[in-house]
């Protein structure tokens, strides 16, 4: 399957595919170490689970701006805009576009 499909987690008795997105976002592919979590994203009846490094916090998602023309890249499609904050922006995933990528698994590892 393709590179950023983790494989599949068992998440309240069914299986769950598990993406790791970070090379689509041009991070590289560490170890995941014990602050990793998974992230489950779920919208209009589509489910996947997404690895993530550390949740430091949950809060409300203030104004949503464009990611600069500069940053642009293919691996925006994943973004939806960017949160400015004092210490840096924050990239805003596009939750639609990453449960989108299910799409692309064989069709015989999907599930619901």
């Amino acid at each position: 399957g393709p590179g950023w499909l983790a494989g599949v987690a068992n998440w309240r008795g069914r299986l769950l595919p598990v993406l790791d997105v970070r090379s689509l976002l041009g991070a590289d592919a560490a170890p995941v170490t014990s602050t990793a979590r998974l992230l489950v994203l779920t919208s209009e009846g589509i489910t996947a689970g997404v690895i993530v490094d550390a949740v430091d916090g949950t809060g409300r998602v203030g104004d949503v701006e464009a990611v600069p023309p500069a940053l642009r890249d293919a691996s925006n499609e994943l973004l939806s805009g960017q949160v400015p904050r004092d210490d840096g922006p924050i990239a805003v995933l596009d939750a639609a576009a990453v449960l989108r990528l299910r799409d692309q698994i064989p069709r015989g590892r999907r599930s619901a």
